[in-house]
């Protein structure tokens, strides 16, 4: 079973649990939580952390957007797994969570739907075999649910930790704020992370644009306005940003290669500044059991990493919800089907790895009939149809691999 692990603290002489308590499980013999899910124990469902349209974050469930009966988009309905339907506030073109409706299972069996999209009504869509449905109840607003505050930055080194906390009592660590930069910043996949070390990476923006026609020389485009403070160069190299300037500016455009480009009329250019060092936090394992905990450790920082390490198959993991239950899973790589033909007639499925990316690389291509080891790399022509009943070659966007062996999903260790 997962755990839901209730921490008594003490408040007037009364024992007390806050209402939020994290999501936890068991994986091997090491005990894991997920950061940033909590349990509900008063509405008896999962949330997580949601900026609401009052500016507050609060501990919010699962939601989706309705679905409509009707080619007007008046009478709206919602999909079996939809427990809520969200209801949003717009103001000066941002958009955010205004109110949540709970739904209830419905009679009705409508054997078609349409969508709101882009201000229309798109539709009609068949609705799948064996549909159920479920009505949209009154709605609730932001007093229904558990309001989440940040804590101040803690701790004495360059990395602090930030944490989200309940007026009864919650505490947990949500990320790092990063004190010589003045910024939060992110340790994902995305930003330099290996066997041994992650980037704690700040918020910045891509190189689009370059200064010179052979695209060697970046420039930072953004709109009108303050500039942003760090630009990213590579998986643990970012930049500031320099002085202003203007001329042409260029853009790497798929197979044309680099083109001149422009930039709207109310953007402006920037130079690169200088290197801008960021952060790095070792991850140490522990335990003696095939399944070991990660921590990420910055001086006197130590905050379980996202991911725990599977020995057997020598690979991170993280609990994710499976064809039979929870298990601790690798990362995948979905398998994509190409074929080997100039008349797209021989399937075959290919891994594309995503050669350059600042994330390991990928162990297991999955598709709907389970996990596969990724194989070698392919080095004959790949072919897709294309429009017109044209078979063309066309290359994945990443190092074609073949899909290898099938791996058994029970080879992943159970989150209970």
């Amino acid at each position: 079973m997962r755990w839901i692990w209730l921490v008594l603290l003490c408040a007037c002489g009364d024992n007390v649990a806050p209402r939020l308590v994290p999501v936890t499980y068991e994986v091997g013999d090491v005990t894991y939580t997920r950061g940033g899910q909590f349990h509900d124990t008063q509405r008896g469902e999962d949330c997580e952390p949601w900026g609401w349209a009052d500016g507050a974050t609060y501990c919010t469930p699962a939601h989706s957007d309705p679905v409509y009966t009707d080619a007007a988009c008046t009478d709206p309905i919602a999909g079996i797994r939809d427990s809520y339907i969200a209801t949003y506030f717009t103001i000066a073109g941002m958009t955010s969570l205004r109110r949540l409706r709970p739904t209830t299972p419905s009679t009705r069996n409508p054997a078609q739907y349409w969508v709101q999209n882009m201000g229309g009504c798109n539709g009609p869509y068949p609705a799948p075999p064996g549909a159920q449905w479920r009505e949209i109840g009154d709605e609730l607003d932001e007093t229904a649910f558990v309001r989440l505050l940040r804590s101040a930055p803690e701790g004495d080194g360059r990395l602090q930790t930030i944490a989200w906390h309940t007026s009864d009592g919650l505490y947990q660590p949500m990320g790092f704020h990063d004190r010589d930069l003045g910024v939060d910043c992110t340790v994902t996949t995305e930003f330099g992370r290996d066997r041994d070390h992650v980037v704690c990476a700040p918020p910045a923006d891509i190189i689009e644009y370059y200064a010179d026609a052979a695209c060697t020389q970046p420039v930072v485009g953004a709109p009108d306005g303050p500039p942003p403070k760090v630009v990213q160069l590579g998986c643990e190299a970012f930049a500031g940003i320099g002085s202003e300037r203007t001329g042409d500016v260029y853009q790497v455009f798929g197979g044309a290669g680099c083109m001149p480009s422009s930039l709207a009329p109310e953007w402006r250019q920037y130079e690169v500044g200088a290197p801008v060092d960021v952060p790095v936090l070792s991850r140490v394992r522990a335990g003696s059991g095939r399944i070991q905990s990660i921590t990420l450790v910055a001086g006197d920082v130590h905050v379980p990493d996202r991911y725990l390490h599977d020995t057997m198959i020598d690979a991170d993991c993280e609990p994710v919800a499976s064809d039979d239950m929870t298990r601790c899973l690798p990362t995948w790589q979905n398998i994509d089907t190409y074929y080997r033909d100039d008349q797209c007639m021989q399937t075959v499925g290919i891994v594309s790895e995503n050669v350059g990316s600042c994330a390991a690389p990928v162990q297991y291509g999955r598709d709907p009939d389970g996990f596969h080891e990724v194989g070698a790399i392919v080095t004959s022509p790949l072919y897709v149809p294309s429009t017109g009943d044209i078979c063309m070659e066309q290359p994945p966007s990443g190092e074609p691999h073949e899909v290898g062996p099938a791996v058994p999903v029970d080879t992943f260790v159970p989150a209970l």
